[in-house]
């Protein structure tokens, strides 16, 4: 399965200090191998948990994309302002 980062995504994972972003690059790599992907509540997409971080991502076939990464708070406001929520 291929994966790709968005501009915004790869900036963040790429300014964290080296344990936080070996952390975050190993959950993405966790996505490869998933047999379930935890469903974003609200929006066609999908979420993993890091700690207090959250990886935001899209599987599509055999492509993968992270669209966002970062704190908790941050992405989900982010999110927000991002994407139109489905009612």
């Amino acid at each position: 399965m291929k994966i790709t980062l968005t501009k915004e995504a790869d900036k963040f994972v790429s300014k964290q200090d080296k344990p936080t972003r070996k952390r975050i690059i190993e959950g993405i790599e966790e996505l490869r191998e998933a047999d379930y992907h935890e469903p974003l509540v609200g929006y066609p997409l999908f979420k993993k948990r890091i700690g207090a971080y959250r990886i935001i991502y899209d599987q599509n076939g055999h492509i993968l994309s992270i669209i966002l990464v970062g704190n908790r708070g941050q992405v989900y406001r982010d999110l927000k302002n991002r994407f139109k929520r489905k009612r």
